[in-house]
């Protein structure tokens, strides 16, 4: 059996959702390993602004990212 990355969390989806849930965890757990499951190849953004900042050309879109 090939050796293994144990992730004691692991979070469904890339949203805002699921990067509170890291924060959260981060608040308890500073080294413990966390695993995200997205469908996208960005980090978590909020899509508010998208829809307004981004469309207006009043943010970039690499100033969107959650936490980059």
């Amino acid at each position: 059996m090939p050796d293994s990355m144990h992730y004691p969390y692991v979070i469904v989806g890339g949203g805002l959702a699921g990067a509170s849930a890291i924060e959260g965890i981060r608040a308890h757990d500073k080294e413990g390993a966390i695993l995200m499951f997205a469908r996208e190849n960005f980090s978590p953004y909020h899509r508010p602004p998208l829809s307004k900042d981004l469309w207006f050309g009043k943010k970039k879109r690499d100033e969107l990212p959650v936490h980059p």
